[in-house]
């Protein structure tokens, strides 16, 4: 617009004095990342608009020197540099790179006579890097100028290799003389590897997301929505498990029945049968081919009921003495036995017709996990540790060090990397098994008296889950502390005992309760990974 007839001058003066520093710093990036992509006529114009300085005058014809290859000129700009630098050892090392840039293109060019001057005059007298400059003194007998490239690592004559050489130098500059390399894209690379690392669920491997938003994990579901409410038990339910194969769910209770249930495609689940036991049900283990049920009890209970379950039949009842006291079981993964304990120093291998056939004298055992080998077995203690027995080569040694409360349960991820124990008066621990060592403890969750037993869950067993003396079911991320899920439905003043993941359809959860209720839960259709209704 003109003003009084006269058109408006330009404000020669730019911006400078208006922007903060923030602004300031954000121009000279955009201005260097537009040089970057060759659109230097933009970027001067953007810096005169300004009124910010790219760079200092005396960077800028350093710059220009190396990459056209005058290399007296780039000296003589970094001796103008140098009282900014005010580090004599870094610009005696950004010498010696410039000369060994001439240097190397002098040999590529032939001009071996030039290349020793260089070498005696230039990089000898610096007095630094030796050993490099002994290999540099190497290459004078080598004839082949790909070997020269191999030796030196080394790209060849070129503005590729110069504006490599520009990388490295720039990096020993001040901020205020240079900006380093590419800042602006190193700035928002790591911007974006954050937020894919706050991203659950994806190990930190989303793939390249686009600028204009925040990158977010793909829609994951978490166990939200009761679908189904039981009552089968008459008394407190103490244990559930899906089978492996996931066509059916066990609830065992203090009524002295574990209840069978059939599970449809849906996670729907309906009654199918009753098992009655002539003890309290407070735990199970599925055969590996899901058709047998081993069961034990409470502190007084002093065998293990072997089921059919198919048949609906106990096909044994193993017990070695009336005063035992089996509390424990797990399967070995042929099927074809399975090893027991208790609190009072029992610890057996039992086969399918009942026969005992190895024995651990004096391990109290509190939970057992025969691993994947066939021959080690976990089992927590009370001494509260977890150690592992070979009951082949009659050999123990300690995996989880005595923690200062007692292990009330454990159980042990899908690929055996990970143990989750519940530990008495102070909540949930997650330990790597790899390494043996504490990897976190989660919090929320309330166990001052009873048994919790808490379970993996989500497709990579990203999720754990466990119940709660307060009657709320929390669910947690392995990699985040805090809960990103807290389920109720249950009674407030009765104890969560047990959850457990449906091990084909992972999202699906199974919990009971003193409250004699079996729920199933499933992801509400319009919530995303963080419990939010999603919108997208």
């Amino acid at each position: 617009m003109a003003k009084n007839g006269v058109e408006n001058e330009p404000d020669t003066n730019g911006l400078n004095g208006h922007l903060s520093q923030r602004d300031s710093e954000v121009v000279r990036l955009i201005g260097q990342h537009l040089e970057d992509l060759g659109l230097q006529k933009v970027a001067k114009h953007l810096i005169e608009e300004t009124g910010t300085e790219l760079e200092n005058e005396y960077a800028t014809e350093f710059r220009s020197s190396i990459l056209t290859g005058d290399w007296s000129k780039a000296i003589a700009a970094l001796e103008k540099l140098r009282p900014e630098i005010n580090h004599d050892e870094r610009v005696q090392n950004m010498i010696f790179q410039i000369y060994e840039q001439k240097y190397l293109e002098l040999l590529e060019d032939g001009e071996t006579l030039e290349g020793v001057k260089c070498l005696r005059q230039d990089l000898a007298p610096l007095n630094i890097q030796t050993e490099h400059l002994q290999k540099l003194a190497q290459i004078l007998l080598v004839q082949d100028k790909k070997q020269i490239y191999s030796m030196m690592n080394w790209p060849g004559k070129g503005r590729a290799s110069r504006a490599a050489l520009m990388d490295k130098l720039q990096s020993y500059l001040p901020h205020h003389i240079m900006l380093p390399p590419h800042r602006l894209s190193v700035l928002l690379q790591q911007a974006q590897k954050f937020q894919q690392q706050q991203c659950l669920f994806t190990n930190g491997n989303l793939p390249q997301t686009s600028l204009l938003f925040d990158a977010k994990s793909p829609i994951k579901k978490i166990p939200s929505k009761c679908i189904q409410t039981l009552n089968r038990h008459a008394g407190d339910i103490t244990y559930c498990r899906f089978n492996h194969s996931g066509t059916h769910l066990a609830t065992g209770s203090k009524d002295e029945t574990v209840v069978i249930w059939s599970v449809a495609s849906n996670g729907t689940v309906t009654y199918e049968k009753t098992l009655s036991c002539d003890f309290e049900v407070t735990f199970f283990a599925w055969s590996p081919n899901d058709q047998l049920l081993a069961v034990v009890g409470a502190e007084n209970t002093p065998c293990v009921n072997l089921w059919d379950v198919k048949a609906g039949t106990k096909k044994h009842e193993s017990r070695q003495s009336p005063d035992d006291s089996l509390t424990s079981v797990a399967w070995f993964p042929d099927g074809q036995s399975y090893v027991c304990g208790g609190k009072r120093g029992q610890f057996y291998q039992v086969g399918l017709e009942g026969h005992i056939l190895e024995t651990f004298d004096g391990v109290r055992v509190y939970g057992l996990h025969v691993m994947g080998d066939g021959r080690n077995i976990l089992a927590s203690d009370s001494h509260n540790r977890i150690r592992s027995y070979d009951f082949e080569a009659i050999l123990d040694k300690e995996v989880i060090n005595r923690l200062p409360n007692p292990i009330m349960t454990f159980c042990v991820s899908a690929d055996e990397k990970y143990a989750l124990l519940n530990v008495l008066e102070d909540g949930l621990h997650l330990y790597d098994l790899t390494c043996n060592t504490f990897v976190r403890k989660f919090r929320g969750n309330r166990q001052s008296m009873y048994q919790i037993h808490s379970a993996f869950g989500g497709d990579n067993e990203e999720l754990l889950a466990t119940g709660s003396e307060c009657g709320t079911i929390f669910i947690f991320h392995k990699d985040r502390e805090t809960p990103i899920k807290e389920l109720t439905g249950h009674s407030m003043d009765k104890c969560v005992n047990c959850v457990h993941f449906h091990p084909i359809y992972t999202n699906l959860l199974a919990s009971v309760s003193d409250d004699q209720l079996l729920k199933i839960w499933k992801p509400a259709e319009n919530e995303d990974e963080f419990g939010r209704p999603d919108f997208v």
